[in-house]
């Protein structure tokens, strides 16, 4: 009696891991980012005021995970994109993001420099803008939207 005791106490016990192992996984890794977290598209950028002229579709795309962010330029048809990786955190309003570390460099397709600072002017469950002031002195704002 004692070895159907031992095997029904394990089997239990691996159903109990299984059980756990399995709502353990989550797609916030480090945590809860709130509003940040998902996929945004970038339906706008203005420079000083007026419309970026040259920013159209496929529209960039900004994804946001843990502390890592990502931004990509879709082809035509949405089968690949040019991206840039990188690490990114919020603190006293302002949005701190670093592709210093990444071989892709978001300049190219985004007018932001490798490191950098952004103003959080709204951020929602929706919508996001944030205010880049570059060293040339132009001021870029991008208008994101939760996108998927």
């Amino acid at each position: 009696m004692k070895r159907k005791e031992l095997i029904y106490g394990f089997m239990m016990s691996v159903i109990a891991v299984v059980m756990l192992a399995s709502t353990a996984g989550c797609t916030r890794n480090n945590g809860d980012i709130g509003d940040w977290f998902g996929t945004w598209r970038v339906e706008t950028i203005t420079i000083d005021g007026e419309p970026d002229v040259d920013y159209a579709p496929p529209y960039m795309i900004w994804k946001f995970q843990s502390s890592i962010m990502q931004i990509l330029v879709p082809d035509d048809y949405y089968h690949s994109a040019t991206t840039a990786t990188g690490s990114w955190h919020e603190e006293d309003g302002r949005l701190y993001i670093d592709f210093t570390w990444d071989l892709g460099t978001p300049g190219a397709i985004s007018h932001l420099p490798p490191k950098c600072e952004l103003t959080i002017l709204k951020l929602s469950g929706s919508r996001i803008e944030l205010q880049y002031d570059s060293t040339d002195g132009k001021t870029y704002i991008y208008y994101l939207k939760k996108w998927g």
